[in-house]
């Protein structure tokens, strides 16, 4: 694997890497989904199965669930917007914003909220058609290594982003179905960018103007290891310290897993990447012909274990059936799938770095998750979660295999996310299903996403990802549980 910037330029949504391949990127909206609501969950599986099953032509992708600074600051300053400071209320309205921002950053920390990008390859050398053009693009890709090492380097193609305009286009089609959303430069730069600032304090706009300046800013930052296997980054003052731990086992029984939703429900964030592979039809290391060799050495051992009368293991028999399983949903031409799911966690020391990883381990073992540490291959798993990076034949390790219908069941492009992005802070989002016995406290310390509300905003036109106009508010739930609470604290 190249540890070196694997990016060539970036244009609008389109990335464009060394070796001549293309990706394109979309944020994908995440849709508002109440916790105890399974058949909304279970209509939301489909309608991502459906759209993820267009991009089997185009043999990888990835999605990304990346935690991004909510910038309590920024929406405040809008905020303030609505407030008459003129009035006898202006000295009350400073003083209220000024001690939430005091008290949501003193109690719950880094403030942060769940994103979703989806990248896919318009152009790849793993799966072009054109012998031709593969051939070109790996003489061009050596030739241009040799230019490097003297200091020499090919300039980039005037205006090689309109060559792939019809493809972006077939693309936002397939795409539909989850309301795609194309970043602009700026936004796609930042992404990247962040790869190399995990868990730090940033200014985002000079971040931006270094990588316009040069791409080759774009991975600048020092990474170290500590105690031998831990990654520490260090870019401009900034210290964090980084965890990679890949997935590497998961219920023989997907359905309901919905891990994605346990992850946002954890109070420190989570990143989610998965690289994602569609099983080949044919071939040696087609998902099919691994399945192949795996049942004839099961069939070898079931032999032996016949030959002495003794009893077959449990483990043997369920995965005899689960490879007829994967047998039966090839002959029905189901999508297959094949990927590396990593989840990222930060931290400023390494006592916290443990901690979280603790409770993180604690977490998915409750759902029969097996996650690792992976000390030996975080400078691997750092390097192959970079965006655009995909899957090849020297990947081995952490992979997982299943139809596209069970990698659904991990619940993507969801978020219980309630109440306005700019508001008056009012609670929390409880994430726990069961009654939390009237220990409000609890549930509060439980929780690390702020509700914000402004019912200004209600008759409001042009808002961002404002659905209606409708300026009334119901307020429901059984006696007992905070109706006129709520109702006082919304509108005295």
């Amino acid at each position: 694997m190249n540890y070196q910037n694997n990016i060539w330029d970036i244009k609008d949504n389109l990335i464009l890497r060394k070796d001549g391949s293309v990706f394109a990127i979309y944020q994908i909206p995440s849709k508002v989904i109440n916790s105890v609501d399974g058949k909304t969950k279970e209509k939301h599986k489909d309608l991502v199965y459906t759209a993820l099953s267009h991009l089997r032509n185009y043999h990888d992708f990835e999605i990304r669930m990346i935690p991004m600074d909510l910038n309590l600051y920024g929406r405040y300053k809008k905020l303030a917007l609505d407030i008459d400071w003129d009035s006898e209320v202006g000295d009350l309205a400073d003083y209220v914003l000024s001690k939430t921002i005091d008290h949501l950053e003193t109690d719950i920390g880094q403030l942060y909220e769940y994103q979703y990008y989806i990248l896919v390859p318009l152009k790849s050398l793993m799966i072009s058609m054109d012998l031709k053009s593969v051939v070109y693009e790996g003489y061009r890709s050596s030739r241009n290594l040799v230019l490097n090492t003297f200091g020499i380097g090919e300039t980039v193609p005037v205006n090689w982003a309109e060559t792939y305009r019809n493809q972006k286009e077939v693309l936002e089609n397939n795409l539909s179905l989850l309301n795609a959303k194309p970043l602009s430069t700026k936004e796609n730069i930042f992404l990247h960018r962040l790869q190399f600032m995990r868990g730090q304090f940033y200014n985002k706009d000079a971040e931006i103007a270094r990588v316009e300046n040069s791409i080759e800013n774009l991975d600048e930052t020092n990474i170290e290891f500590e105690h031998v296997n831990i990654i520490k980054l260090n870019n401009m003052g900034e210290t964090s310290y980084v965890a990679m731990l890949p997935i590497n086992g998961l219920p023989e029984n997907m359905s309901y897993l919905h891990l994605q939703e346990e992850l946002q429900a954890i109070r420190f964030p989570v990143e989610s990447n998965f690289k994602i592979q569609f099983s080949l039809p044919k071939g040696v290391f087609s998902l099919l012909g691994k399945a192949k060799r795996a049942r004839q050495r099961l069939k070898n051992t079931i032999s032996e274990a016949e030959e002495v009368e003794d009893v077959q293991k449990g483990s043997v028999i369920k995965s005899k059936f689960l490879l007829e399983d994967l047998q039966g949903k090839f002959d029905k031409d189901e999508p297959l799938v094949t990927y590396l799911h990593t989840l990222t966690i930060t931290a400023f020391t390494l006592e916290e770095l443990k901690a979280k990883y603790e409770l993180l381990f604690a977490t998915l073992n409750q759902l029969s998750i097996e996650v690792v540490r992976a000390n030996a291959d975080q400078v691997y798993l750092f390097y192959k979660n970079r965006m655009t990076e995909t899957l090849d034949r020297d990947d081995r390790n952490f992979l997982q295999a299943m139809s596209l219908k069970a990698f659904c069941e991990n619940l993507f492009f969801m978020t219980k996310k309630v109440g306005t992005d700019i508001g008056f802070s009012i609670g929390r989002i409880d994430n726990q299903i069961d009654s939390w016995q009237g220990d409000y406290k609890k549930a509060i310390e439980a929780s690390s996403s702020p509700v914000f509300t402004n019912l200004l905003q209600a008759n409001k036109l042009g808002v961002k990802d404002k659905s209606t106009n409708n300026p009334h508010v119901a307020i429901i739930g059984e006696t007992g549980t905070g109706k006129s609470f709520l109702t006082k604290l919304l509108f005295t």
